[in-house]
């Protein structure tokens, strides 16, 4: 195992997972900004909302390179088709993965698309796009807000009589 001191990394929270190259990443944090009139003096962060963070990488994996981790990515014989698998394995599993870059860490990232190209390029390598987007993860708590029931055993519903409804007029003239 060769000593690299990686920036980038996908972290599942059983192993960090290292690509032999990153040729690209491209990060995305949007504020959705509502278009409608605000008032002076209103609270104006209504009218504006942080949309989840979207992370792109085009990365590369060869099967001629030694891993950066021993034994990662050699599963299937060939370290480009073992991640490629395992990005599609972390995809189906719908797994928050935590990655690492030089920008910052992000946390509830879910691998929302992967595309690779085979060509004679990439006969013994792997060259893909990752798209990766946040999942927003919130806590609920529940407040009880009083002792009382709802209804009581002893609610006063009324007379429940049967009343006879009366015949029409139409009914009346041709009977």
């Amino acid at each position: 195992m060769r000593s690299v001191k990686s920036k980038t990394y996908f972290d599942t929270g059983s192993e960090k997972l290292i690509f032999d190259a990153i040729f690209s990443t491209n990060h995305t944090s949007k504020l959705n900004i509502t278009e409608h009139p605000v008032q002076t003096g209103a609270n104006v962060s209504d009218h504006a909302f942080k949309e989840a963070d979207v992370l792109t990488f085009q990365i590369g994996m060869s099967d001629v390179m030694e891993s950066h981790v021993a034994g990662q990515f050699s599963g299937n014989g060939s370290r480009s088709v073992s991640a490629h698998l395992k990005l599609k394995e972390l995809q189906s599993q719908r797994m928050p993965i935590m990655v690492s870059t030089k920008f910052g860490t992000y946390k509830n990232m879910m691998v929302e698309t992967i595309s690779a190209d085979d060509d004679s390029t990439t006969t013994h390598a792997l060259k893909a796009t990752v798209v990766l987007k946040e999942m927003f993860v919130t806590e609920v708590s529940t407040v009880k807000i009083s002792e009382r029931p709802q209804k009581s055993s002893s609610t006063n519903e009324g007379d429940q009589k049967a009343i006879e409804a009366d015949e029409s007029l139409l009914h009346k003239a041709f009977n």
